[in-house]
């Protein structure tokens, strides 16, 4: 293999990286606005405070 064909392959590699790079941020960008629909939709159905209260009548139910 010549230095040349070494030299653009090095070349190859370093530039994949940064496109990874921005893929990782893209899918980030993307789990973090999913999230927070899910937040705001269930903040405004009072579901998160069912939820919570649910959980603290199991809670207390077991306690003697």
């Amino acid at each position: 293999m010549s230095a040349k064909n070494v030299s653009r392959r090095l070349g190859a590699l370093a530039s994949e990286r940064g496109q990874t790079t921005a893929e990782y941020a893209l899918v980030l960008i993307a789990a973090a606005t999913i999230a927070m629909l899910i937040v705001a939709w269930a903040g405004n159905t009072g579901a998160i405070s069912d939820f919570f209260d649910t959980i603290i009548e199991r809670i207390t139910s077991m306690l003697p």
